[in-house]
């Protein structure tokens, strides 16, 4: 099993439009503009993460998401390093992320791979009925 990491290409559209609810033309934006990690096995794609820039800088995971029979195997830690690697090579400082309040395990994973707590969004709706916890990643410490 070999586990590739890299930036997502139109050849990942398609399945990249049936594992994501963004609109098409969204998903053809965000390829083009570098916003799609995609993590593949034998060159099928395991998972993807998707990032968008916060104050037009700062990488902002707006999902990690890896095939229910890869999880736990190091997938989502793979793409985060590339996420990283990535950010430092552009002299990015941070890396930062959320989750709902009510989702412990993807806090846990957060805090697992380093993230700090730094604060939350209490009053989300009509968007959610619960407060979204912020985390943050400083790089290079």
């Amino acid at each position: 099993m070999k586990l590739a990491i890299d930036f997502a290409t139109q050849g990942d559209l398609n399945w990249i439009k049936q594992n994501d609810h963004l609109k098409s033309e969204n998903v053809v934006q965000k390829i083009d503009k570098k916003e799609y990690i995609v993590a593949k096995i034998n060159n099928k794609p395991i998972g993807y993460l998707r990032f968008s820039l916060f104050w037009s800088e700062i990488p902002y995971i707006d999902i990690i998401t890896v095939e229910d029979e890869h999880k736990r195997q190091g997938v989502g830690k793979a793409m985060l390093d590339f996420l990283e690697r990535y950010a430092i090579k552009n002299n990015i400082k941070v890396v930062m992320s959320s989750s709902q309040q009510d989702e412990a395990q993807p806090q846990e994973w957060h805090r697992k791979m380093g993230f700090k707590d730094a604060g939350a969004i209490e009053h989300f709706q009509p968007i959610q009925d619960v407060p979204e916890i912020i985390f943050l990643k400083k790089l290079g410490e």
